[in-house]
């Protein structure tokens, strides 16, 4: 893709300069011509829906990975602490990488869920902050977040709450133990990572 780009942006340049060239020798009369016209070339990398690629938060060519999405979260302000970065060894649900289940993992702590009120305080607990799931598609990631909203549901209360924000393949879980204002900053943040 890079490579691509870099040929395309040679060749416009070099056809800029030939023009220009041209341009400037169409005098017509013998005589030295001045050129006529201005050649600007402005090259714009572009995502794969034409918006402009946004280098911090989006790498070239392929999509975000959790870890990536925590970091841009973190960048754009929110008050949050990356806790794990999940592997296939270590997800303790065993579904990064299975086929229709996640491709990436990773969860954070966030400095404004009261630590005293926290049932669970395992290290990549959901309840401590957030966590990110990054599904192939925006299909996967929903259907993740209605599973896990029927199962809370089910359990009453006992097993807590969650927020969950979907943007495309990302599945963004926040602690229930965070006001409405505050999850919905999530939201608004995960907008600006993702573009």
């Amino acid at each position: 893709m890079i490579a691509i780009m870099r040929m395309r942006t040679m060749f416009t340049m070099v056809a800029a300069a030939g023009a220009t060239a041209a341009l400037a020798g169409c005098g017509g009369d013998g005589s030295k011509a001045s050129p006529t016209a201005t050649v600007t070339v402005t090259v714009t990398a572009k995502a794969a829906g034409g918006a402009p690629e946004d280098p911090l938060t989006r790498p070239t060519g392929r999509s975000l990975n959790a870890a990536q999405v925590l970091t841009g979260l973190r960048r754009v302000g929110m008050p949050i602490k990356v806790a794990v970065v999940y592997t296939a060894r270590t997800d303790p649900n065993g579904h990064l990488g299975r086929p229709r289940r996640y491709t990436s993992k990773a969860a954070c702590t966030d400095r404004r869920v009261p630590k005293a009120k926290l049932a669970n305080t395992e290290h990549g607990s959901v309840e401590r902050g957030c966590g990110v799931e990054v599904y192939p598609t925006e299909a996967g990631a929903r259907a993740r977040s209605e599973y896990i909203q029927q199962t809370l549901g089910a359990l009453d209360g006992v097993a807590g709450s969650e927020y969950h924000y979907v943007k495309g393949g990302i599945l963004l879980r926040v602690s229930g133990f965070l006001t409405p204002a505050q999850a919905k900053q999530y939201e608004t943040a995960l907008a600006r990572v993702t573009g």
